[in-house]
């Protein structure tokens, strides 16, 4: 084990608890939560903060680094800053120098009048990516039904993410296709159309891995490696046979790991997996990845040992492999042993509830070696699926705050010495006591006559009701004076009756536990405003459909009409809803007495979007929309995308995007938005969002943005919609580049430059400016402006006696840009008399626009014939002296 436990006292104590939450310690000293793994680029600068401090009465404060068990080497590249915090000036990986490898295990050591604690351990990584694969898929030939498995891998940190396509498409969606993260692509139950070309590609997600929210980066690589799929027509039976599964297995506490085993056969075989004889899926931390891997969501240690994968066929003999998981803490030596001499596991562990948000522990304490008495207990605890939260006590007991009401939790005890951490006690399962729901149900109102209000509403989402509901209370108001009624939980409507015609009425409906109903604000519990109809108006019709798959190819749909009185017929448009390229189907039924339609010749395995409109004798009474899969009927179908993408401009740097639920039926949790430039699809940027919208921001001015969106479920995710495209508003550009000067006479000159290098709109026009004293204000500078698809203008009535100064303003629809740097002209010089076509012109000066070279050749010119004239009298009148 890396860390040393040699720090002292507190440091034994209080190790474990630098991940979760802040957590005041008697010391004095509080510790704040941090990555424990950091991976940072080559070569660019890193700040490590210690993430611990101390109360002003714990008197002076030490802070010390160690890498590796030992004091980190202070250095031009490595310093240690006021606060405590560990800065590297550029990260290095030179394993041939210890000082420039700084990819290791750090520790914080805080240290006040009271003890010393180890605030921080985090272990630095330097990101990498080989250069080539170290496997690359195999041609393959398979049975028609068998399976088939490519793999790919390459060696980076972090670890990258694997992309395959089929034919340079993206793979069908449907649970027939299974990718892990490993770099495996999954075939099963092999068909014809499943053979072909298949791609695989790796791309880094850097900031991903330091959980940066939101926003992600994606630096994808350009390796790609691909292998053929031959499919064998054979419909003979064969036993079971398992093609592939995973090796030893080593995986890290808490972090999600999947066991793959891969089995063929004629007929598919079941595959199930065992430990110690028992099946595996006891508990809610596993789950069949595809049709028969096994992942673990969150890792124990408990789960570590060896495990079976059977497969079976009628008929034949099960065909069985096995393999090892090994589950190591976050930092590991290779042995899951606690430390010798380490405390028992606390016994006889109570939990009760308080509350609806608290809980009580009580536990015996832990036996323990004569050398080494018991220091301080941990409580941890958490959801069924997450327990990660810590408390620390040196008691016997605990409350513990802020738990989620009507929830259920885990709650272990684990004892710690100076030798280290004992084993975990039994595990108590506890629930909190109920509480009021925190939301109101979303409301439908409709009118089946001029008198009455029809009223429904979805149940309460389960994470909002905090207990189990028992009735709703339905108000209803004109303005004046208001109605409420109870209805039992059974209920999902009511209608209110003997109302007013042609009267407007507001509504709104709140969900109640056995403890009572909340106390909501207007903000969350909102009116809904319907109008009754006028006494001679049509009642509204509603409708509801049902879409049911027959097989592959057809699909029944059904409707149910409240009132048919004004219906002349029925229509069903139908179209494909990804990638579709072909206009609706229209079907069209005439028979208002028919509440079915078979519709058949429907593709496999595709998403279709379903519009079924009610026809009244001049309009239409009632539309509903509906998206359904075209899956095997054994198949679950995968959640649709969204329904109605509208993205909303909002700035020159913002879109709002906004979309509908797919259909109630499906348990949509959230919804994720994928955006990125229309011209660069390689930077793709993903956003994830648990309402119905989403607002992109940092966006470029006038730039084209490609938007998707899919659906998400608690287990599995849909594919992305077909993409939005909308461009953000126009900015102020950036200033002209380049700017220089050219003199074509006395009083002339031409100015030259580039468009700016951000135009951030359309460019309408360049405005130049000129001044003899360049610091003037702007108003006293004059003026000329310039069409923007033109990049030179010519100047008159330029003095020839002073000096000129010049600067140009781009423009869009938005407003001008900064000016462009300030160029000179000098003041024009002449040594001798000019005659006409004897001109001194500038050119274009790296450093100066404005400075004449030809007329400084001119004045040499003439400084060379005024010293030779001089020179040759000399030497006259000396010759005549002799």
């Amino acid at each position: 084990m890396f860390f040393s436990f040699a720090a002292g006292l507190f440091a034994v104590v209080y190790l474990f608890i630098f991940v979760q939450g802040n957590v005041e310690l008697d010391p004095g000293i509080t510790i704040h939560p941090a990555p424990s793994v950091v991976i940072a680029q080559k070569n660019s600068p890193l700040l490590l903060n210690c993430s611990a401090s101390s109360s002003p009465d714990a008197g002076p404060v030490t802070i010390t680094w160690f890498k590796d068990g030992q004091p980190v080497v202070i250095d031009r590249r490595v310093q240690v800053r006021e606060n405590g915090s560990l800065y590297f000036t550029q990260v290095k990986k030179n394993r041939n120098s210890k000082n420039r490898n700084h990819n290791g295990f750090y520790e914080c050591f805080i240290k006040n009048k009271y003890g010393t604690v180890i605030a921080r351990q985090v272990h630095l990584q330097v990101a990498r990516i080989s250069k080539s694969f170290s496997i690359e898929p195999a041609d393959q030939e398979v049975k028609l039904g068998g399976v088939a498995r490519f793999k790919c891998q390459i060696d980076g940190i972090p670890p990258p993410l694997y992309v395959w396509e089929k034919n340079s498409s993206p793979l069908p969606h449907n649970n027939r296709y299974i990718t892990l993260y490993s770099g495996i692509l999954q075939i099963h139950n092999i068909s014809e159309s499943d053979a072909g070309s298949f791609h695989c590609s790796v791309y880094q997600s850097f900031n991903k891995v330091n959980n940066v929210p939101v926003t992600i980066d994606l630096i994808w690589q350009h390796s790609r490696v691909q292998a053929g799929l031959k499919v064998i027509t054979d419909t003979e039976r064969r036993p079971p046979k398992i093609v592939a599964i995973s090796k030893e297995v080593n995986a890290t506490i808490k972090h999600s790991v999947t066991l793959e085993c891969l089995a063929d056969g004629n007929p598919s075989p079941v595959v199930t997996w065992m430990k110690d004889g028992n099946p595996t899926l006891d508990d809610n931390f596993k789950e069949i990845n595809g049709r028969s891997n096994l992942k673990f969501i969150k890792v124990g240690k408990i789960d570590a040992g060896t495990y079976k994968c059977v497969a079976s066929s009628p008929g034949f003999p099960d065909a069985v492999a096995e393999t090892k998981l090994n589950v190591k803490g976050k930092y590991f030596s290779g042995s899951s042993n606690f430390q010798e001499n380490a405390p028992k596991p606390p016994g006889n562990v109570t939990v009760t509830s308080v509350t609806s948000t608290e809980v009580c522990i009580q536990w015996s304490p832990s036996e323990y070696p004569d050398c080494c008495p018991v220091l301080a207990y941990t409580v941890h605890y958490g959801e069924l699926k997450d327990v990660t939260q810590k408390a620390v006590t040196l008691k016997k007991n605990e409350c513990i705050h802020d738990l989620k009401p009507h929830t259920d939790y885990k709650f272990y005890i684990r004892a710690y010495s100076r030798n280290g951490a004992g084993a975990q006690s039994d595990t108590v399962t506890v629930k909190t006591l109920e509480s009021v729901p925190d939301a109101a149900p979303n409301l439908r109102l409709s009118s089946s006559s001029p008198y009455s209000i029809d009223v429904e509403w979805d149940p309460v989402p389960p994470e909002k009701c905090n207990g189990v509901i028992t009735g709703y209370q339905i108000f209803v108001s004109n303005g004046g004076h208001e109605i409420m009624e109870n209805v039992s939980a059974a209920n999902q409507s009511y209608t209110f009756k003997e109302l007013q015609a042609d009267t407007e009425y507001k509504v709104r409906v709140l969900a109640g536990t056995a403890v009572g109903f909340p106390k909501l604000l207007d903000a969350q519990w909102p009116w809904l405003i319907h109008r009754t109809p006028k006494h001679n108006e049509k009642p509204q019709v509603k409708v509801q459909i049902q879409v049911s798959q027959l097989n592959l190819t057809c699909v029944d749909v059904k409707w149910n009409i409240t009132d048919n009185q004004a219906v002349i017929g029925y229509k069903i448009y139908l179209s494909k809803k990804i990638q579709n390229i072909d206009a609706a189907q229209i079907f069209e039924i005439h028979d208002i007495k028919r509440t079915n339609y078979v519709m058949c010749g429907l593709e496999s395995e595709k998403f279709y979007e379903l519009m079924f409109v009610v026809d009244g004798s001049s309009n239409a009474l009632a539309t509903v929309e509906e998206i359904f899969q075209t899956v095997p009927p054994n198949e679950t179908p995968l959640p649709p995308p969204p329904l109605q993408i509208i993205a909303r401009i909002m700035s020159s740097s913002e879109i709002m995007v906004r979309w509908k639920r797919p259909g109630r039926q499906y348990d949509i949790k959230f919804y994720t938005v994928q955006f990125h430039r229309r011209d660069n699809s390689q930077k793709i940027m993903y956003a994830r969002s648990d309402a119905l919208e989403y607002e992109l921001k940092n966006l470029e001015p006038y730039t084209y943005y490609s938007i998707r969106v899919r659906s998400h479920t608690t287990h599995d995710h849909g594919i992305f919609s077909d993409p939005v495209d909308v461009r953000t508003l126009e900015d102020v550009p950036s200033p002209p580049e380049k700017l220089y000067i050219e003199r074509i006479d006395e009083d002339k000159v031409n100015l030259h430059w580039e468009p700016p290098t951000k135009q951030n709109g359309v460019i309408t026009s360049y405005v130049i400016q000129y001044n003899h004293q360049k610091e003037d204000p702007e108003n006293l500078w004059q003026s000329l402006e310039k069409n923007g698809t033109m990049t030179k203008a010519t100047i008159n009535g330029i003095s020839k006696e002073v000096n000129y100064y010049f600067k140009v303003r781009a423009c869009t629809n938005k407003g001008e840009s900064h000016p462009s740097r300030t160029v000179e002209l000098k003041a024009w010089i002449c040594t001798f008399k000019c005659e006409q076509g004897g001109l001194i012109t500038t050119k274009k000066d790296e450093d100066d626009g404005g400075i004449l070279k030809d007329q400084r050749l001119g004045i040499i010119i003439g400084c060379s014939i005024g010293l030779s004239s001089i020179v040759i009298c000399i030497v006259v009148v000396i010759v005549r002296q002799r």
